[in-house]
């Protein structure tokens, strides 16, 4: 059994539920979601300690968010008191991390994972590995070239000090190539899906999604395209974060579309389990595509939905016929994936959801990518 330190700006899935609310502007859900699923798999048969350094702004209704320890099994969540100061997050949180860590435990075979899209917490999960002599792991999700609200410089650093790290879990090729310069032991994963009880299903008629609600990814598209749909029964449900000053004003000028704001992962399971249809509308660039998976098409693959996904390169050869694919994310070619999905019958129909679990199960379940990264773990270790 490995040590592992994880450090993350996620929060242990309950308490981030109860502390939703206290967003002005919510965050992206999908890092959130996506390192507790990791962590979650990698206490399977490790000991993993999280350190959550949780990011706050001005987004955020309070000026301070108070230390907190969660035992779950092999999993201690360890967040650390963070306050709404530059000065405070560069001068004080590390002296945090080494006073509610059990650093007095750490030897040659623990091991720091890190997330690398947000730059205090990668010096810190940097200083944390070099103070404990421990070596240190990047889990690379993105290009910080794509990450919203950051300056150039900030994104130079953050790319750099990504690059001196002694291995990567990434979730493209292009991300490895970007970050692993000095050709550190790496494996690439899709992402990580875990099996979720259905749950009673909701009676509502409709199609669902959920993401960004930025312009450039889609959303706008996507609703312009439902209304094409002649079905007038048939509703559209949207949730997500980073909403724009223009889409409640859109929505509202189209009767059947519904905005559900942000959910947790709970809920927005169990709305992609109901729903007839769900929709990644992402278009099609390069920019992103190389260097972002978009995990809501695997999770509502997971949830066993019927799904249509604007045409993604690395998606198509690894997924092929278990999802329909628009030509691109205009509207009209929306529309056309739309309506072909509501057409099929439902022997076809299944036949996608049962491929598509398939191919899940065979590339992000938990038991794939816990024995991937531990191999990696064992490498680095070595190296």
């Amino acid at each position: 059994m490995n040590k592992i330190y994880y450090f993350t700006t996620a929060q242990e899935e309950n308490l981030f539920k109860n502390n939703l609310n206290k967003w002005n502007v919510v965050p992206n859900l999908s890092n959130q979601n996506f390192h507790n699923k990791l962590i979650r798999c990698l206490g399977l048969n490790n000991n993993v300690e999280v350190i959550s350094i949780r990011p706050i702004n001005n987004n955020y209704k309070d000026k301070e968010i108070k230390e907190s320890v969660i035992q779950k099994g092999n999993i201690t969540w360890k967040h650390i008191e963070v306050r709404n100061s530059k000065i405070d997050k560069f001068l004080h949180v590390f002296g945090r991390i080494v006073a509610i860590s059990e650093m007095t435990d750490v030897n040659n075979k623990g091991v720091v994972i890190t997330d690398t899209t947000n730059l205090n917490l990668l010096v810190n999960a940097i200083k944390f590995a070099k103070k404990s002599n421990l070596k240190i792991i990047g889990i690379c999700t993105d290009n910080p070239k794509n990450i919203s609200f950051t300056s150039s410089s900030y994104k130079e650093k953050l790319i750099k000090k990504v690059q001196t790290l002694d291995g990567f879990i990434s979730l493209t090729p292009k991300l490895d190539e970007l970050f692993n310069v000095r050709h550190k032991p790496s494996i690439i994963i899709d992402g990580v899906s875990e099996p979720r009880i259905k749950k009673e299903l909701r009676k509502e008629k409709y199609i669902f999604f959920g993401g960004s609600l930025m312009r450039k990814y889609g959303v706008y598209n996507l609703i312009e395209a439902f209304s094409l749909i002649k079905d007038k029964d048939l509703e559209l449900f949207i949730c997500g974060h980073h909403e724009e000053s223009d889409l409640l004003d859109t929505i509202k000028s189209h009767k059947n579309v519904k905005y559900l704001k942000a959910l947790n992962s709970d809920q927005v399971a169990e709305y992609e389990q109901s729903a007839i249809l769900t929709v990644n509308p992402r278009p099609k660039d390069p920019q992103i595509d190389d260097y972002s998976i978009p995990s809501k098409t695997l999770e509502y693959l997971s949830n066993g939905v019927l799904s249509v996904s604007v045409d993604n390169e690395y998606l198509k050869e690894r997924y092929k016929e278990s999802i329909i694919w628009a030509k691109s994310s205009d509207v009209i070619n929306l529309k056309d994936a739309i309506e072909y999905a509501l057409g099929i019958d439902e022997k076809e129909k299944e036949k996608r959801i049962s491929l598509g679990q398939q191919y899940i199960s065979q590339f992000t379940s938990f038991e794939v990518i816990n024995n991937k990264i531990n191999d990696l773990i064992d490498k680095v270790l070595l190296d």
